[in-house]
């Protein structure tokens, strides 16, 4: 009896243990199946995302679309804040996209980031203040980029950044550059570049440029520059609306703006009569070189009486009426409270004016001279002196070109003023 108990037990737990491992294994079945099923169900939704970020046809509001590196609408890729680096395979699921907005975030971009973007038109870094460095090939081959932008706080631009960029692209490069290889690989002298920076060499970047616009305090410097490298870049001051561009850089507006031409109407006496207020600056009323050798002799604050005398005779050249001229010219001196150093000055009439050529040469950054004689007195000034030797070179420059020898002396000592306080 008890053997036969002891087998039916020995059976039952036999039974017992198969009915387990079946029951495991339909498990196991049923769990291998199911992950299986949610495999391929992520592989086709994978594979459907990448195909729709493919197609230019597709309904661009879909929600697939705001993932990988941020949102996807129209055209334009917002990417989102939290992205510090991009390299050169970050946009390769990404096509016919016609914007790209950077993040804050950025602090790092590798070469070939905007590679076969053909269809991009702008890069919006307005938001980036980390990125360092603009690497060699940023942008890759063709695209339809006509204005880029360099961030403000790039300290170094690698070669040929700007890949095959179109002629007459505007390229904009913040003071924060102290570094900058050649733009694109074509050396044809075909874009406009504004430069803000005065610590750059620009040796490797000047074949590129057509036109290069500085700011006043550095344009003696590059034109130096440009003359070594025998370039046909055009040197140019830059435009007053974009003097302060990069607001974030400091830029400061130059010393001496240009005035436009106006005539003198007639005028009684209480309309001219400028009241004298704080920070106020003075009404512009005469020509340009009238303008620019009065705010040159004006600018040590003491007008002299030899400086005064020069000024009477320009503006007697220029056909002023010297009654309503030295009028409006008082009028000036006591609302920006400068006084002659002598109280009696000769009758402009009665100084004997030579006959001179007018002088037709382009006119320089300031508006005074012709470029050239400008350029010569900015190169001579440069250490803050002039040399017997610089002055002659200066003067006969001067004759040569018909221009009054006591006005380029006022706009000399004027330019060795702004040195000596750090304006030059």
């Amino acid at each position: 009896m008890g053997f036969f108990k002891n087998l039916i037990n020995d059976a039952a737990e036999e039974l017992k243990k198969k009915a387990e491992e079946a029951k495991n294994q339909v498990i196991q079945n049923v769990k291998s199946q199911f992950d299986d099923k949610r495999s391929t169900n992520n592989s086709a939704k994978e594979s459907n995302h990448f195909s729709s970020s493919n197609n230019s046809d597709i309904n661009e509001e879909d929600d697939e679309l705001n993932i990988l590196l941020g949102k996807l609408e129209n055209g334009v890729l917002i990417i989102s804040e939290g992205f510090t680096k991009l390299d050169d395979e970050s946009l390769d699921d990404y096509k016919h996209l016609r914007k790209i907005v950077f993040p804050a975030s950025l602090e790092k971009l590798d070469s070939d980031v905007i590679n076969d973007q053909e269809d991009v038109e702008e890069l919006d870094f307005s938001n980036v203040t980390k990125l360092k460095v603009m690497p060699d090939e940023f942008i890759c081959g063709k695209h339809k980029i006509n204005r880029f932008v360099i961030p403000d706080g790039v300290t170094s631009v690698g070669d040929g950044f700007l890949g095959d960029a179109k002629s007459g692209t505007d390229v904009f490069v913040p003071a924060s550059v102290k570094n900058m290889g050649y733009i694109t690989g074509n050396d044809e002298n075909d874009l406009n570049v504004y430069l803000y920076s005065g610590n750059i060499n620009i040796e490797n970047m000047e074949s590129d440029v057509k036109t290069l616009y500085v700011l006043p305090q550095h344009y003696g410097l590059y034109a130096q520059q440009l003359k070594e490298c025998e370039s046909d870049a055009k040197l140019r001051e830059m435009p007053d609306e974009l003097i302060g561009f990069y607001s974030k850089a400091g830029v400061a507006s130059p010393a001496v703006q240009p005035a436009p031409t106006s005539e003198l109407s007639d005028t009684s006496q209480e309309t001219v009569s400028v009241p004298k207020t704080e920070g106020k600056k003075p009404q512009v009323m005469f020509s340009d070189r009238l303008e620019a050798m009065i705010e040159a002799a004006l600018q040590d604050g003491v007008l002299t009486q030899k400086e005064k005398e020069v000024i009477l005779r320009r503006a007697e050249k220029e056909g002023e009426d010297l009654d309503e001229f030295e009028m409006l010219f008082d009028a000036r001196l006591a609302q920006l409270g400068i006084k002659v150093e002598e109280s009696t000055i000769e009758e402009p009439s009665a100084i004997q004016v030579p006959e001179i050529p007018q002088n037709d040469s382009p006119k320089g950054p300031d508006g005074m001279f012709s470029e050239r004689l400008e350029f010569l007195i900015h190169n001579a000034v440069e250490d803050g002196q002039i040399t017997e030797k610089e002055r002659d070179v200066i003067i006969r420059r001067a004759q040569a070109e018909g221009e009054d020898l006591d006005e380029v002396d006022i706009y000399i000592q004027s330019l060795l003023q702004k040195k000596q306080m750090g304006e030059l």
